[in-house]
């Protein structure tokens, strides 16, 4: 293996190694602790990122069955909402919808988990 590629892969997963240890990070942390909630912060943060709208029963479809269990993937949102890493929101357009985005502390995480992983990929 070429020894520029080994290096960079090296700060690479010493970085993200630290930051599964940052206290900073503790909501993406626990998310990162089981695939589903994994699964479903990166998709909710990404249609957020995007301005798009993502309901409940979507977020639910797009974990595929492989991963887990309906009733685990509704559980799992619960689970999420209450510790106040997602929200969940009635669509104005659609009374019938719920909507489910990050919280702004989610939000903020994100972004500081972003910049210190994009910071260890740019280095020179």
């Amino acid at each position: 293996m070429d020894e520029k590629l080994k290096q960079g892969m090296s700060l690479y997963t010493h970085g993200l190694f630290d930051t599964f240890l940052n206290d900073k990070l503790k909501n993406i942390n626990y998310c990162r602790t089981e695939v589903t909630r994994k699964l479903m912060l990166l998709k909710v943060v990404e249609h957020y990122c995007i301005n798009k709208k993502l309901s409940i029963e979507s977020l639910i479809n797009l974990i595929p069955d492989n991963i887990s269990s309906r009733s685990h993937r509704i559980n799992s949102i619960n689970d999420l909402c209450e510790k106040k890493i997602l929200k969940k929101e009635q669509d104005p357009e659609d009374k019938r919808v719920s909507l489910i985005s990050p919280t702004t502390l989610t939000l903020n995480e994100f972004v500081h988990y972003f910049e210190s992983v994009n910071a260890i990929v740019t280095q020179p």
